[in-house]
């Protein structure tokens, strides 16, 4: 997702002729970003660093750590605005949209894996 944004904005300069795609694209950052925050919370508990935990738990550290990744994210978005290397903010409203559309990811990503588990244990 990373890459493709890099493409999108610093290639193709999309988002000038197309403002409205950063939505979807903070939605799918959101999903790619809990789906590896799901697949690493497996893992450490595979390798036995983390205890196993249940889905319950597993669904909010998910949707905490993708909120969490999404204001870091703006983090350095406002920080490379501010060192003048980037024009990645529109202002406030942009921002909070930005960070919007990443935990709607996460919760579409934690909503469809529950949706899915509940499906395959009937």
């Amino acid at each position: 997702m990373f890459l493709l944004h890099l493409v999108c904005s610093r290639v193709l300069e999309i988002y000038r002729e197309f403002p409205a795609l950063a939505v979807p694209m903070h939605v799918l950052g959101g999903v790619a970003i809990a789906l590896w925050i799901h697949a690493s919370l497996g893992n450490l508990a595979g390798a036995g660093v983390l205890s196993p935990i249940g889905d319950p738990l597993a669904s909010v550290l998910t949707l905490s750590l993708t909120a969490t990744a999404t204001v870091f994210w703006e983090f350095a978005e406002f920080t490379t605005d501010a060192m003048g290397i980037t024009r990645a903010q529109a202002g406030l409203a942009d921002t909070m949209l930005d960070m919007a559309m990443g935990v709607v990811g996460g919760v579409l990503f934690v909503v469809v894996r529950a949706t899915i588990g509940s499906a395959s244990e009937s």
